[in-house]
């Protein structure tokens, strides 16, 4: 059981350090009152 964890733990910190992981989600602003779609477009503006 052990291994097993530390093997999935292993490959979620790998995935986490992966270039492409990530992003923004309304929930990180929460005052803001944003949707996804207003938020990716807030995001493409200033990329």
């Amino acid at each position: 059981l052990g291994r097993s964890y530390k093997e999935a733990l292993l490959k979620l910190i790998e995935h986490c350090l992966s270039p492409d992981a990530g992003g923004y989600t309304p929930s990180d602003f929460p005052v803001a009152h944003l949707n996804q779609q207003e938020l990716d477009d807030i995001l493409a503006e200033i990329d």
